[in-house]
């Protein structure tokens, strides 16, 4: 396994956000996978936001004044970030 294995679909915990959240409800979904062992929190976040993956939803984001830039996400990781845009 790399820094992150497999990644299947889970369903959300009872506690979870997705489920208590108020208002009319949207799309919402869930995935699993396994971490190594010794991967940090903050790294796992800065490498998720500030993959290939995500590059096309941070430029878009970014169009429209929302940020996404790679510095963002780091601070986001660090625990410094005043506020976050993503897909939800």
């Amino acid at each position: 396994m790399g820094l992150v294995g497999r990644v299947r679909e889970g369903a959300p915990s009872p506690e979870s956000l997705l489920l208590t959240a108020p208002g009319i409800r949207a799309y919402a979904d869930r995935w699993d996978c396994e971490v190594a062992t010794g991967i940090s929190l903050a790294h796992l976040i800065e490498a998720f936001f500030t993959s290939r993956a995500f590059r096309a939803e941070r430029l878009a984001l970014s169009a429209i004044g929302r940020g996404g830039s790679d510095g963002e996400a780091l601070l986001l990781a660090m625990g410094a970030a005043q506020g976050f845009a993503a897909w939800a």
